[in-house]
């Protein structure tokens, strides 16, 4: 990944976090076709992998760039409830999920809510 790249932002995944409710690929495909719900038009995909008990959202070719609106957040990021999903840089991505363990020793709620979502951050 060239630095360029590692500065652009984009949508990253916290995967220990999603609990398979599929608002992103709702949200996402309603923004895609212009008011239809329709997930297979959209550009995230959560699967469910129920031998090993997880979910996994899984980002499709686009995905990684999505634009914000307005100056808000993609739409998955924006409406995933947990905090799965991340707007942000490479760097700052990887220095939030290495400082995610540490948070969640010091506040519960961050076990099932990501601190960057609840600080809306995005």
């Amino acid at each position: 990944m060239t630095h360029e790249e590692r500065q652009k932002r984009g949508v990253y995944v916290e995967e220990a976090l999603c609990n398979g409710c599929r608002m992103c690929e709702m949200m996402c495909s309603y923004k895609l076709t212009g008011g239809e719900f329709n997930p297979r038009k959209a550009r995230i995909k959560v699967m469910k992998l129920d031998e090993m008990g997880i979910c996994l959202p899984i980002r499709r070719e686009g995905i990684a760039h999505c634009k914000p609106t307005d100056g808000k957040l993609p739409p998955c990021v924006e409406f995933c409830p947990t905090g799965a999903l991340m707007y942000c840089t490479y760097e700052e991505a990887i220095r939030r999920r290495q400082e995610w363990p540490r948070q969640r020793l010091e506040n519960p709620e961050y076990k099932v809510r990501a601190p960057w979502r609840i600080e809306g951050k995005g």
